[in-house]
């Protein structure tokens, strides 16, 4: 990601701050804004960053050939609501420097079963090193699964 990419990112961080402070029930929810919050990460390859699979959801992706991410999500490690409220229920707005250490330490996820993601609690996983988002790239609300991904899959034990 570019530093002007990033400037950009926390300028609407900024603004979303501003307009929360100023209206909270422009959204109706807490929750509609915290949907808002996370349109700044959907489909860029560096967010969303998968740092685990579960016992599960490897399971299901060796029933299914390793062709499909069907059945799965990527469960935030963090409830995005409660990342919601670190980023804007707070008395100051974050500096950049701020916002960018709490998005990168709140932003990762696992892959797991929808089931498993429900629950809202964090299943026993296992870890993929991914320091740079480099697998399982973000596209949205869902992920490519590469060549490289599906060699890494395959290579874990669980």
């Amino acid at each position: 990601m570019t530093n002007v990419d990033m400037d950009d990112i926390y300028d609407l961080y900024s603004l979303l701050y501003e307009k929360f402070h100023k209206n909270k029930d422009l959204f109706l929810s807490k929750q509609r804004w915290s949907e808002f919050f996370s349109l700044l990460t959907k489909g860029r390859k560096e967010f969303w960053r998968v740092v685990g699979i579960t016992p599960s959801a490897l399971k299901l992706y060796r029933q299914n050939d390793y062709k499909t991410n069907k059945g799965l999500v990527r469960g935030h490690m963090h409830m995005r609501i409660k990342t919601f409220d670190i980023f804007f229920n707070i008395e100051k707005k974050l500096s950049k420097t701020e916002f960018w250490k709490l998005f990168k330490k709140y932003d990762p996820v696992i892959l797991m079963t929808k089931e498993e993601n429900e629950s809202h609690d964090i299943p026993v996983y296992i870890k993929i090193s991914n320091p740079k988002a480099n697998l399982f790239t973000n596209s949205g609300i869902n992920w490519k699964l590469t060549k490289q991904d599906k060699e890494l899959l395959k290579s874990l034990k669980g």
